[in-house]
């Protein structure tokens, strides 16, 4: 008997299964039991044979489909026609020779649908569950404008059958949820752990691509140098700054990817410091940005940054990064035009002291006011546009840990403007 329980669970209800055969195959099992359970009391209250037939008609039908669904490995017909035979052709058998409504036949309903709902996918679930409720609303108007229709339960056996219909339906389907929400947790955990290992791998090869790429710029910006002291060496000292904007731009992507994992730590502490958001943004642009011709799209970077700006709160690398990522997008969207970048105090919108406001304008292709309300999500680019779709969810990240916000203004042909707001002498929320 042990081999016997053993071989159907290893057969039944493995966790290699999918998460619907699993619930089939419970539910199935579940169904059986609870067919020759109702046939079995219907039989020692007297109810009539049609409908201990049907019930006993339904548990065999129940086992054969789970043996041939585990047999082919096909489930999906499976589940197709186990709610058209059991709740389509078998139901309607069930509640006209049970009782009706006045019976235990409104649980079996509810069961009908959660089964449903549970096991079909797309429009075959809403179609279906449609007809089922249409089906019992028939059946429901058909026994109430012609009872000789229904063939009814004692009187002393409806109260049982109510009671007992009720109290195996919602076992049936507490059940079956507590398996589905235990697999579901069982599937969470594991894209938990597989999220985890590839963040893991992303910020593994990104920090070992650091050291490589930064031999590559600094060997490629000598080599410049020399090259720009040689006479008819034009065409190399170009090849060389192609070389130092690529290495950058990777540079770049690299430190988006190492973001994005810091990003994905839990409990990381930020090393905020009071700081200077004016010498901030200018070491970002002359770091990464030291000339127009470098970025390949002949544009101007303009600084307008107030000189009595106060000192904030903040981690500067990230405030540094926010910057350069928004001045790379400006670049990219951006051919022989101008990106402003400025930064200013203002007191507006705010109750609890003054802000600082950075923006960063182009005059480039602008987006539409759609764009616009994904732009800032992960992995988003907008529509023939280059890049990994991380460097304005990155921003969205560090202006909001540190108690800040960013929005776009932009319209078609007319360019695009970030604006990020900074609060003053604060905490990071």
């Amino acid at each position: 008997m042990k081999k016997i329980l053993q071989r159907i669970i290893h057969t039944y209800f493995t966790e290699n299964l999918d998460f619907r055969a699993r619930i089939f195959n419970i539910l199935g099992f579940l169904g059986i039991t609870l067919g020759i359970f109702f046939a079995v009391l219907s039989f020692f209250i007297g109810a009539s044979y049609m409908l201990i037939g049907a019930n006993l008609l339904a548990s065999a039908a129940g086992a054969f489909m789970i043996y041939r669904a585990n047999r082919s490995g096909n489930f999906k017909p499976f589940f197709l026609i186990t709610v058209i035979g059991v709740f389509f052709i078998l139901f309607p058998i069930m509640f006209f020779s049970g009782g009706g409504y006045q019976s235990g036949m409104p649980s079996f309903f509810i069961f009908a649908v959660v089964f449903t709902v549970i096991m079909l996918e797309g429009r075959r679930r809403a179609v279906f569950t449609i007809l089922e409720i249409i089906l019992y609303l028939g059946c429901l108007f058909i026994a109430y404008y012609f009872p000789q229709t229904i063939i009814p339960l004692d009187p002393d056996d409806v109260a049982i059958d109510i009671i007992t219909s009720c109290i195996v339906a919602a076992a049936v389907l507490a059940f079956a949820i507590w398996q589905h929400l235990i697999i579901y947790d069982h599937k969470q955990k594991q894209l938990e752990h597989f999220d985890r290992k590839r963040s893991e791998l992303f910020a593994n090869i990104s920090h070992e691509m650091k050291t490589p790429l930064s031999v590559i710029s600094t060997y490629a910006q000598l080599l410049k140098n020399k090259m720009e002291l040689l006479p008819q060496a034009e065409g190399s000292v170009e090849n060389a700054m192609l070389i130092i904007s690529e290495a950058n731009r990777l540079g770049m992507i690299v430190s988006q990817v190492l973001e994005l994992a810091r990003m994905q730590e839990v409990n990381i502490k930020q090393d905020l410091k009071p700081c200077h958001i004016g010498e901030i943004i200018s070491e970002a642009v002359s770091s990464h940005f030291t000339s127009a011709a470098e970025n390949n799209n002949h544009n101007r970077i303009d600084l307008k940054i107030d000189d009595d700006l106060p000192m904030i709160l903040a981690d500067a690398p990230r405030i540094a990064q926010l910057v350069v990522n928004l001045i790379a997008n400006a670049i990219r969207h951006t051919k022989g035009g101008l990106i402003t970048v400025s930064a200013r105090t203002s007191s507006a919108g705010r109750k609890k002291g003054n802000i600082i406001v950075l923006s960063v304008q182009d005059t480039g292709k602008g987006i539409t006011q759609e764009e616009a309300k994904m732009i800032f999500d992960r992995w988003y680019t907008s529509a023939g546009g280059t890049g990994t779709g991380l460097g304005l969810f990155i921003c969205k990240h560090i202006a909001e840990i540190h108690g800040g916000e960013i929005s776009i203004e932009s319209e078609p042909g007319k360019g695009s403007c970030f604006n990020v707001i900074l609060p003053v002498n604060t905490s990071p929320c």
